[in-house]
């Protein structure tokens, strides 16, 4: 057999093998690469109404049931009808929760700029966020309100850090007030009321700082102690 021939074997035998699906050399095809799947918010900016529609539809789906919006402040809170609340930031869900989570939330909102929220929504996205200060024994909504205003909660800015503070009344419960008179029933005294003239509480000023970087946690100060 020529040199020729020979060729032409090998060739034949080349082509029955592909016809019938075989190969001589082991198959180094790399598996295709999957297509990435598209972001769940084309759009993050507050101030379009889409970017609040596929943010209430991710949280929707995290939730599991309807959700309705807390604040128009507060990008993108929201809360279902049995108070499970989710938060949607930078085009996902957080599922961080605690102070250092939420300070950085309300810094990319601007609240160190003294923009975004004022401090009845940062409330709300602290609470969100499980992010409230704990104190012993202490009801970590229990703040004290706007009845008392030297000590109602409040944000402060100077444009470099920001300040969130909030003060707690501590140890004890309301001061009830007793009447000798069996026929009327017994009036509970607010914390401020006791004897004959006002008596401070020991009280906690509890304070979030937010700074341009690192994590944000809560400080405590004994004040009427």
């Amino acid at each position: 057999m020529t040199g020729t021939d020979r060729w032409r074997v090998l060739l034949l035998v080349a082509l029955v093998g592909c016809a019938d699906g075989k190969s001589a050399q082991p198959s180094t095809d790399k598996p295709s690469t999957p297509t990435p799947q598209e972001p769940a918010m084309t759009t993050t900016d507050p101030r379009d109404p889409k970017a609040w529609e596929a943010a209430a539809s991710l949280a929707e789906k995290t939730a599991g049931a309807p959700v309705t919006k807390k604040s128009d402040s507060l990008p993108f809170v929201f809360e279902t009808t049995t108070g499970k609340r989710v938060v949607i930031h930078n085009g996902t869900v957080v599922t961080g929760r605690g102070p250092a989570v939420a300070g950085a939330y309300l810094r990319d909102l601007g609240v160190i700029q003294g923009k975004g929220p004022q401090i009845d929504d940062i409330l709300v996205a602290l609470d969100a966020l499980d992010a409230l200060p704990t104190l012993p024994n202490v009801d970590k909504h229990g703040w004290v309100g706007k009845q008392l205003p030297d000590l109602a909660p409040y944000v402060y800015t100077d444009g470099q850090t920001a300040q969130i503070v909030l003060h707690y009344f501590l140890g004890g419960k309301p001061i009830v007030k007793v009447d000798t008179d069996p026929t009327h029933k017994p009036q509970v005294g607010a914390p401020m009321d006791a004897g004959p003239g006002p008596v401070p509480k020991a009280t906690a000023r509890m304070t979030l700082e937010l700074r341009p970087q690192g994590d944000a946690t809560w400080k405590r100060e004994d004040i009427n102690t």
